[in-house]
């Protein structure tokens, strides 16, 4: 991974894959990466990131093909979790990680891969309540508790 620093606390990620990933970079403190959904970008983020940069280092960044991020050509769910390990080890301590919607499956996707989270934060991730089996939400809140990340994503994405 390769980072070149830009204004304004922005810089660009080159990924193990080739991949240019923007990220940015406000306040001080625990840092919290926040990860948006299918058709947003980073500044989705543009409200709730200065309200925590009082508290946190608040990390946001352009998914894949998004925003002013590049592109792969071959895209893959696991292509979307490596652009992610990748901000986390730019992030370097621990981080709270924030996933909303789609960006929820990519960070419960990332969380086994990587040592580097210390809470994973799920907002409306896409998935069918109605269809889940009795038990899961208990099993997921409890394998979450205890850092089994594993047992989460084999929970949340059957």
């Amino acid at each position: 991974m390769t980072v070149s620093a830009g204004a304004t606390g922005d810089a660009m990620i080159e990924t193990a894959h080739g991949t240019r990933i923007r990220v940015a970079a406000v306040g001080e403190g625990e840092p919290v990466v926040c990860v948006h959904g299918t058709t947003g970008h980073a500044e989705g983020f543009a409200l709730v990131a200065p309200e925590l940069a009082t508290d946190f280092r608040v990390i946001t960044y352009d998914r894949r093909g998004r925003g002013q991020s590049g592109d792969h050509p071959a895209y893959s769910f696991e292509g979307e979790a490596d652009d992610l390990r990748a901000v986390l080890g730019w992030a370097e301590a621990p981080v709270h990680l924030f996933g909303y919607s789609f960006g929820a499956r990519v960070a419960m996707l990332a969380a086994p891969l990587s040592a580097n989270i210390a809470t994973l934060i799920l907002y409306e991730p896409p998935l069918a309540v109605e269809a889940v089996p009795a038990g899961t939400w208990e099993a997921i809140e409890e394998a979450t508790r205890v850092g089994d990340w594993d047992e989460v994503l084999a929970r949340f994405l059957p």
